[in-house]
């Protein structure tokens, strides 16, 4: 057991209030003490007979050893348990990045293979007669579309106009079974008075006659107007024949149009002309080249070749507004538009070329790189029978080909690739191409393969 006991502040080694040194200390003389030294109170523990009395003893001061009176005690620091593992954390974190960049980079890693297949140029002149029935060299698709449109075009002919209006009447005979004849010159007169005149003499048949019924029979005729002048233009209507006025006939012969009465004009004004609707079909011709064309090109079946100077366009005006010699400032032409063209099948084009210029092995396939650059002269051509000859000529350009699914499954298998390529003698030379340059894994994936074909120079 420890007993503790309080200094007496005078005995303590430094100044409590400065803590500096006291003087004795720094300047130290050894005296005896006088009288005996000091006593200290002591205690007992009388808990038992057997328990001792402790003494404590008298203390010498002098040869205690100088402390400090505020002690300073170094507080230990104990490691958590936690940070011995930090190493071991450390090294599995980085072998984890290592290991997810390995696995990155050879997922997002690539090759590019570029292959130079064998090549020939060879000059080409060739006859060949396409058909899309049987008796041919070359399969032939029929390409036909039509377009319709209304172009207008400024009437500037200024011109002094006397022209008579006419159309096509059909004049019909009720009256009896015997023909009759009308001369040259007949009156026709229209329901608002007009009078339209034949143009050459006619027989009108007579009526025809089945099981007591009367069919009227008639003859199509020109009938001109009697004066000139825009008045005379008229719809579709009947005419009388004044000739027969005060007759039996006159009910019995009458003339229905068949056509407008059209073309009357007189005076000075702008009257439209042939020139006036050529004009404007030759705005419709701009128009529908650059439609056919993208249209061509947009919806050609896929493995057929449509050569230059294999087709036609027709053009009709199916509608003049106002029609030729009328009194305008623009006409208007509505404009029928019909393409028609051969399609020749790309496969057959190039197997008769190739079969006629190179002999081949059984597995070798050629294509031709520049089928479409190559020159097609129409000979003639049979629309309606679906038959055309042409004359190839040009300088063709034979590339070999290969199995380019087949060639990426051995390059990803083997490790010696230098002799993959041997075993193709399609192939002239070929690189492959790491991405990026350093990694040097070649990848698993056939979509990680990158099959470029590169052409040799000319």
């Amino acid at each position: 057991m420890a007993f503790d006991f309080l200094r007496d502040p005078s005995d303590a080694p430094h100044e409590i209030a400065t803590g500096r040194p006291r003087m004795r200390d720094v300047v130290h003389k050894e005296s005896k003490p006088e009288g005996p030294a000091p006593k200290l109170p002591y205690t007992e523990e009388k808990s038992g007979a057997d328990v001792p009395i402790r003494v404590v003893k008298p203390l010498d001061f002098e040869r205690m050893p100088r402390e400090p009176f505020f002690e300073k005690r170094e507080v230990e620091r104990v490691t958590p348990p936690a940070a011995s593992y930090y190493g071991f954390y450390w090294f599995f974190g980085v072998l984890a990045l290592a290991g997810g960049g390995f696995l990155l980079l050879n997922i997002f890693s690539y090759v590019n293979v570029n292959v130079t297949p064998k090549q020939q140029a060879v000059d080409v002149n060739l006859p060949i007669r396409a058909s899309a029935t049987g008796g041919r060299d070359v399969g032939l698709e029929v390409i036909r579309l039509e377009e319709r449109g209304t172009f207008g075009s400024a009437v500037t002919e200024v011109r002094n106009v006397n022209e008579k209006a006419s159309g096509q009447v059909v004049i019909y005979n009720a009256y009896s079974q015997e023909p009759q004849t009308l001369v040259v010159g007949t009156r026709l007169e229209a329901p608002n008075g007009k009078i339209y005149r034949l143009s050459n003499a006619v027989k009108v048949p007579g009526t025809k006659v089945e099981g007591g019924k009367i069919t009227p029979q008639g003859v199509e005729v020109t009938a001109v107007a009697d004066k000139p002048g825009p008045e005379y233009n008229a719809a579709l209507t009947d005419f009388t024949i004044p000739g027969f006025k005060g007759t039996p006939r006159y009910q019995k012969f009458y003339a229905r149009s068949k056509t407008e009465m059209k073309g009357g004009a007189s005076g000075t004004f702008n009257a439209v002309s042939e020139e006036d609707v050529q004009k404007a079909i030759e705005s419709a011709k701009e128009y529908f080249a650059r439609v056919f064309q993208e249209k061509i090109k947009a919806n050609l079946p896929e493995g057929v070749l449509q050569p230059e100077n294999s087709s036609r366009i027709t053009y009709t005006a199916e509608r003049v507004d106002p029609p030729i010699n009328s009194e305008a400032k623009e006409v208007k032409v509505e404009v029928l538009a019909v393409f028609e063209g051969f399609g020749l099948n790309r496969k057959d084009l190039e197997e008769t070329i190739v079969s006629s210029h190179l002999s081949l092995a059984p597995d070798e396939t050629v294509t031709i790189q520049n089928l479409s650059a190559l020159k097609f002269e129409k000979v003639n051509e049979d629309f309606p029978n679906k038959v055309a000859n042409f004359r190839v000529t040009g300088k063709a350009r034979f590339v070999w080909d290969f199995d380019e699914k087949a060639l990426k499954e051995e390059l990803i298998k083997s490790k010696e690739r230098a002799k993959v390529f041997e075993q193709y003698p399609a192939i002239e030379r070929a690189e492959i191409h790491f991405k990026p340059p350093w990694w040097r894994i070649f990848p698993k994936d056939p979509d990680r393969v990158n099959m470029r074909r590169t052409m040799a120079e000319s």
